[in-house]
């Protein structure tokens, strides 16, 4: 006869914590109302185990999203001020997640992502991205017979350059 396997820890603990599952569901629902600090005093906490509890949450439902159910992506760049802090960011449109981070805005910033897009066998359907060349030539070399939606925002700001360049010509021009 065979001995039953026992667990080592207790089915309503996690590993090596002084607390239960259950009131690591009461501090994740919490969060998103509460700031860390006003956390820690209702809970009796330290400061730095709810963050410990907050980021273990925030990892486990959105450290590693799949890659294989992408369908629309928005690929935009973030800039944080100061020289050269700038971020390269893929978005699912579908849920709004953030899928991928990376410093910078060239090539080398993209290029993990879609390695890993492609073990992933993700079937991309369309991008949306700004009207940067390096993006244009990205999305073209790694992405084929797929839609391409340019940002409204970088449409609108063009039309307005260029109404703009018209009326400077039209206003220059001497009565006659």
């Amino acid at each position: 006869m065979r001995a039953a396997t026992v667990s080592r820890w207790p089915p309503f603990g996690p590993a090596y914590v002084h607390y239960t599952k259950r009131f690591e569901a009461f501090v994740t629902d919490l969060y998103p109302l509460m700031t860390v600090a006003d956390l820690a005093a209702v809970t009796g906490l330290s400061w730095d185990r709810v963050k410990e509890i907050i980021t273990a949450h925030l990892e486990k439902t959105h450290g590693h999203p799949w890659l294989k159910e992408l369908r629309r992506l928005s690929i935009d760049q973030l800039h944080l001020g100061g020289q050269k802090k700038f971020y390269t960011l893929v978005i699912d449109l579908d849920s709004g997640r953030i899928v991928w981070v990376a410093r910078g805005r060239g090539a080398d910033a993209r290029r993990r992502f879609w390695r890993a897009l492609r073990l992933a066998k993700a079937r991309i359907e369309a991008v949306t991205m700004d009207m940067s060349a390096a993006y244009w030539a990205a999305v073209a070399e790694h992405l084929l017979d797929l839609a391409v939606v340019f940002n409204r925002f970088h449409i609108v700001k063009l039309v307005n350059e260029k109404r703009d360049d018209l009326r400077r010509v039209w206003c220059a021009k001497p009565a006659a």
